[in-house]
């Protein structure tokens, strides 16, 4: 399967970076009400950092409405335009900060002001650091910030739709088990020399339906969307129906070993 040509390590078809380092985000990623008590309108921008705030592959303005009507941190405050007057709540915010000592952490003390976050730019695809099941990219439709719990991805040898949609399938999934580290609890975490060794089927037959898997991955748990994937982008490379249920095994034997599921659950789960 490594040798198939229409099968890609990451590096070969995409490029990896890191998300914005902020240095203290509990003060630079804030709810809509904070934004409202301290008049933050003109610095806050549209930002996801975590698996509860996309629970698709689709990350647009109607995801981005449904997070902040929970209360989730949406907001991005980026003091892109800091040298000018700021209002006196903004400067007491800056305050409240300070009071926290934020200005005394590595990375904000190496910045002039503490609180003017650098890099700042935002990709078409997003991918979360840690992951529970398996890792998957998200489409960037609002092309919102991201922080370090996420990394920044652009698609270099087919379009992002393309990738996002190839990406979920049995192959990829036990090549993240393979490469990644995992903690307590059973996370997944992938580093960006890690995802560089992905390997990644990108058949030329594939015609990418980002909304179809959009709502495959909302309502779906992650073996009957890998299982429903491989149909379409391991088949694509020719594989049978029986090489994509080994390449599933493989996957979710490893993956219930990470989380250390149990006879009982690891049954239940296949019944299910």
């Amino acid at each position: 399967i490594c040798e198939h040509p229409d099968v890609h390590r990451f590096d070969q078809i995409a490029e990896v970076d890191v998300g914005i380092v902020t240095g203290a985000n509990k003060f630079f990623l804030v709810d809509d009400e904070t934004v409202e008590r301290f008049g933050l309108q003109a610095f806050a921008h549209p930002m996801f950092g975590r698996s509860e705030h996309c629970p698709g592959v689709i990350y647009d303005e109607r995801q981005h409405k449904e997070n902040a009507r929970l209360g989730n941190p949406t907001n991005f405050i980026w003091f892109n335009r800091a040298n000018g007057a700021l209002s006196k709540e903004v400067r007491e915010y800056i305050r409240l900060g300070e009071v926290e000592k934020l200005h005394t952490r590595y990375k904000c003390r190496i910045r002039k002001p503490w609180y003017a976050v650098p890099s700042v730019y935002a990709t078409k695809i997003g991918m979360l650091k840690r992951s529970h099941d398996t890792p998957r990219l998200v489409y960037n439709r609002l092309e919102a910030y991201t922080t370090d719990t996420a990394y920044r991805i652009n698609a270099t040898a087919c379009s992002a739709e393309k990738l996002i949609y190839c990406f979920l399938n049995a192959l990829t999934a036990l090549s993240a088990e393979l490469e990644g580290r995992h903690y307590g609890g059973g996370v997944l975490e992938l580093v960006p020399t890690e995802i560089e060794k992905l390997l990644v089927p990108v058949p030329g037959s594939v015609r990418p339906e980002i909304r179809k898997l959009d709502t495959l991955v909302r309502e779906s748990n992650v073996a009957t969307v890998l299982e429903q994937q491989n149909k379409t982008v391991l088949g694509g490379l020719g594989l049978s129906k029986s090489d994509q249920g080994e390449l599933l095994g493989a996957w979710l034997r490893l993956k219930n070993r990470r989380q250390r599921l149990s006879e009982e659950e690891v049954a239940s789960q296949s019944q299910s």
